[in-house]
C-alpha cells in the first residue's frame, strides 16, 4: 500500500467516526431504539409500590429495555453486513 493510500484510508476512517458521532445518528441508533422499547413496556397500573416491589419492576424494566435494543442491534448488523463498517457500541 503507497503512502497515499493508507492517508485516504485513514480520512475515509476519521469521516466515518464523525459521522457516526453526529446528533442524528445517535438519536436514530440510540435513543430512539430505547424510546420504542420503553414505549412497549407494560407498567402494571393498579399495583402499589414497596420498595422491593419498585426493585423488581426496575429490573423487568430495565431487562426488557435490553433485549428489545439487543434485537434492534441485531437487524441493524444483518442489514449492514455486507458492508465494512466501524461500530462505536
Amino acid at each position: 500500500m503507497m503512502n497515499s493510500s493508507i492517508n485516504k484510508e485513514a480520512q475515509r476512517i476519521v469521516q466515518t467516526i464523525f459521522r457516526s458521532l453526529q446528533e442524528e445518528n445517535l438519536q436514530r441508533k440510540i435513543d430512539r431504539p430505547i424510546d420504542k422499547a420503553a414505549k412497549q413496556y407494560p407498567f402494571p397500573q393498579t399495583v402499589e409500590y414497596t420498595c422491593q416491589r419498585l426493585l423488581q419492576e426496575l429490573g423487568r424494566f430495565l431487562n426488557h429495555i435490553y433485549l428489545q435494543t439487543k434485537t434492534y442491534t441485531r437487524e441493524m448488523k444483518a442489514r449492514t453486513k455486507s458492508r465494512p463498517k466501524l461500530c462505536l457500541f
